[in-house]
């Protein structure tokens, strides 16, 4: 087949398609052909036509779904009037009025999918509170183990299923305070441990077994206390009789119980103080009795004496 006929044969297929709306399948085989052919001005010719009607199809398609998803949007669709504006990019990527309603129909879909999200995490709370409320404990469990799995990157859900579970916990926390003002503490104990089944890692479970804690280890050394507030006392007592070297160790056996109680470290320097000039009193006093003895007897006995 030559040039001539080919070219016919061509354009003859073209009108084909073109009758039958094939507008882009018209193009592509235009598009083989000029490959061949690049400088046949009859393809080029055909070439720039078929990209008339393309375009002209486009600006009809594009008139037509932007009308068409204003209707969807007015009509509350807005998920399909979004997703209808996106396909329609495809035609005219930079057309600055398709730019502007998909701005449009993304921010209206993003409130909507908050108001939805809003009113979910709403009937949620309200169901999974009058499961508390009904003392339902097995049934929320549940309810909120599967809100978790199915919403793990979901911050609200994740915030409501904290808040929830800090009521139930709060709840159960109030009804045995008479249980956890006891001294039953491995009952206690039990308890918080199954506080922490609901939520681990609950702030308002630490605090309750902080306040255990300090509770317990109170129990544990009221004697002590005692010990000390009744030495104290004493170390008093002791110190107006003068009583030094008592008071000195009455203060280490408390600085050993209690080695940062600043009230006994300071007695404790003061008797040690007191009990040095004492004993340096009473031993020039015991020296002073005795010299006049020791004069007479060195009258009596002077070789018995050995001068300095």
């Amino acid at each position: 087949m030559d040039n001539e006929a080919f070219f016919q044969q061509f354009k003859r297929n073209i009108e084909v398609l073109l009758s039958q709306g094939k507008l882009e399948e018209a193009f592509e085989k235009c598009q083989l052909a000029l490959q061949k052919f690049p400088n046949e001005k009859s393809l080029l010719k055909i070439k720039r036509d078929i990209e008339t009607q393309i375009t002209y199809k486009n600006e009809k398609e594009i008139k037509t779904n932007i009308k068409t998803a204003k209707t969807l949007f007015g009509q509350g669709e807005i998920e399909q009037a979004l997703r209808l504006t996106k396909d329609t990019f495809s035609l005219a990527p930079s057309n600055e009025k398709l730019k502007g309603l998909y701005r449009k129909f993304q921010e209206a879909y993003k409130e909507k999918l908050e108001e939805t999200e809003e009113n979910f995490i709403k009937k949620q709370y309200e169901s999974l509170k009058n499961l508390i409320d009904e003392g339902d404990y097995p049934q929320f469990i549940q309810a909120t183990d599967r809100l978790e799995s199915e919403n793990q990157a979901n911050k609200n859900i994740q915030k409501l299923l904290k808040d929830v579970r800090t009521i139930l916990i709060e709840k159960e926390i109030k009804n045995r305070k008479d249980l956890l003002n006891s001294e039953k503490f491995e009952d206690i104990e039990n308890f918080i441990q199954g506080l922490e089944k609901i939520d681990a890692n609950s702030e308002t479970i630490r605090q309750l077994k902080n306040y255990v804690k300090r509770r317990k280890m109170g129990s544990q050394i009221e004697d002590v206390e005692e010990f000390i507030y009744t030495g104290e006392s004493n170390l008093n007592t002791l110190m107006k009789l003068g009583k030094y070297e008592e008071a000195i160790l009455v203060c280490e056996e408390i600085l050993q119980t209690n080695p940062e109680n600043s009230a006994v470290v300071a007695i404790f320097r003061k008797a040690k103080r007191k009990a040095f000039y004492k004993s340096r009193a009473e031993a020039i006093k015991n020296i002073l009795a005795k010299l006049p003895a020791l004069k007479a007897e060195y009258k009596q006995n002077k070789e018995n004496f050995i001068r300095i």
